[in-house]
This record gives C-alpha cells, sequence and structure tokens, in this order.
C-alpha cells in the first residue's frame, strides 16, 4: 500500500531545506525507506518577507511508495523593516523602551536582543552584520549612522528592497555617541586656584552664585580646552567655598557622571559664606 503524501509533514521548516532532506524525512516514516527522486517531484518556492514560501510535494504515477501530493507552507523570513523592530517591553508593570545603537555596539548586541526580545529565535549570528558608517562626535551627536545588512537573504530580509541585489538588503540605524563618564574625560585634577573676586557680580546673592559658577566653568574649560571637551553637556555644581563639581547635565547624551573641582576666594566674599555652603 502507498503512503498518502497529503498526511506528511515538516515541522519547523524553512527556506534552508533541499530536496535531499525531504526525502530522508520520508524514508524515516515507518514502512518507507527506500524512497528515492524517482518516486516523487518536489518543488520549492522559497520564502520572501511578504510572502510565504510553498513546497509542493507530488508522488509520480509510476511510484512503488507514494500517492497523492500535499503543499507544505514555508513561513515568512524575518524583516529588518518590520514595525517598531527595535522597540520593546519590559519590567512591571511593563515600559516600553527603545534599543539605543552606540558607537561601540556590535552584532553580537543586536543578536542577542532580537533573539531575546524579538522571539528570532531560529537566527544565528552570521546572518545578519552590523557596522557604524558615519561616526557621531561631541559636537554633531546627530550623524552617527550604522548600517544592519541582512547577510543570510534566506532567514532575513527587508521589504522596500525589490530592483537592488541580495546583498544591498539593508536598513540603516541613527548611531549615539556612548555617555563617556567625566572620570575618564577629565583625567587631571581640577584646581583653579585663586579667583579674581573682581570677576564676580556680587549685586545680589543669587547673581553672586550665578556669576561664580561662570567664573569657574570657564576657568576649568580654559585649562581643559586641549581634551575636546563638550561644556555646554556639563554644569557647575558649588559644593562650598573651597570646593565644586563640574557635572553632566541631566539629559545629556554625551556624558554621565560628575568630576570634583578646588579654588579659593578672597575674604571680602565673606558675607556671602552661608550661600556658599549650600549645595547648589
Amino acid at each position: 500500500m502507498k503512503y498518502d503524501l497529503s498526511k506528511f509533514n515538516i515541522s519547523k521548516v524553512s527556506n534552508l531545506i533541499d530536496e535531499n532532506q525531504i526525502i530522508d524525512r520520508l524514508n524515516l516514516i515507518l514502512g518507507l525507506g527506500s524512497v528515492n527522486e524517482t518516486d516523487l517531484s518536489i518543488d520549492i518556492k522559497i520564502s520572501k518577507v511578504d510572502e510565504f514560501g510553498i513546497i509542493t510535494l507530488k508522488g509520480n504515477k509510476n511510484s512503488e511508495y507514494l500517492s497523492v501530493e500535499v503543499v507544505i507552507q514555508i513561513p515568512k523570513i524575518r524583516n529588518l523593516a518590520e514595525d517598531d523592530l527595535f522597540v520593546y517591553m519590559t519590567g512591571e508593570p511593563p515600559e516600553q523602551k527603545t534599543f539605543i545603537f552606540y558607537e561601540d555596539t556590535k552584532t553580537e548586541d543586536i543578536f542577542e536582543y532580537l533573539q531575546d526580545k524579538k522571539g528570532w529565535i531560529e537566527i544565528n549570528i552570521k546572518d545578519i552584520s552590523f557596522e557604524v558608517t558615519t561616526s557621531p562626535t561631541v559636537h554633531e551627536p546627530d550623524i552617527g549612522i550604522g548600517k544592519i545588512t541582512a547577510v543570510n537573504n534566506l532567514k532575513v530580509g527587508f521589504t522596500y528592497i525589490k530592483t537592488r541585489s541580495e546583498e544591498e538588503q539593508h536598513i540603516e540605524v541613527p548611531v549615539q555617541i556612548k555617555l563617556k563618564e567625566l572620570t575618564k574625560v577629565i583625567l587631571d585634577p581640577i584646581d583653579l586656584g585663586r579667583i579674581d573676586v573682581l570677576d564676580i557680580d556680587k549685586d545680589t546673592e543669587a547673581k553672586m552664585l550665578t556669576s561664580l559658577k561662570d567664573v569657574l566653568m570657564t576657568k576649568t574649560q580654559n585649562n581643559h580646552e586641549s581634551e575636546n571637551v563638550c561644556f555646554d553637556e556639563l554644569h557647575i555644581k558649588l559644593v562650598d567655598r573651597y570646593n565644586f563639581e563640574v557635572v553632566a547635565n541631566e539629559h545629556s547624551e554625551v556624558y554621565s557622571g560628575a568630576i570634583e573641582g578646588s579654588y579659593f576666594i578672597e575674604y571680602d566674599l565673606v558675607n556671602y559664606q552661608k550661600s556658599l555652603l549650600k549645595v547648589c
């Protein structure tokens, strides 16, 4: 009695399957074992990002083992242009977050994200690649661009490419500068020494504090101008009459943390001593 191919199915089928693998799977069925390419016709139409693939198996009329036919669907391949591909939910209660590409992001980071957060468990690390094509800079942080390429087009593709070669199936993503810890940017101790009282506006307490911060920032910037530090991303926090901190702005896209500095000032600001003792 011939085997009815309409009962045959392939679990976890993909574009990677070939005719020999199909025949091997048929020969695992009890009662078969000697099936070969003369027993059936095999037609494989691979899937794409927007189209299912189809495997059509049809038993040949003179086959000793097989009859009828079966159509098996191949799932669509993964799409790099999938909506919100790099947006995910995490935490309890769930919170929406975005995967951020930095200048030191590796292909491994993206691969792990796609497997863990998006369920792309059938891909491996060689199926995609990532490179930074335009590096962001401290002064131009918005120009960074990275490219994710679908290396294995049997498993990963890109919706909108219809006429280009397979090798060009990629998407571009914004790349940010990795936040740098200030203690690793400004390496030398910040000791500004004497601050000239004449440089400080002493009309009111508020003006004096603001003016002192401005003087400290300007002098710090002058002392470290050769280190290519983006001081627009930083601000001064007064600690007391002799100490201050250079601190990364709350939403800085360049720096994190703070670094300590010291200074001293003439005693004719003694009337403002209480204010300077505050943490500003």
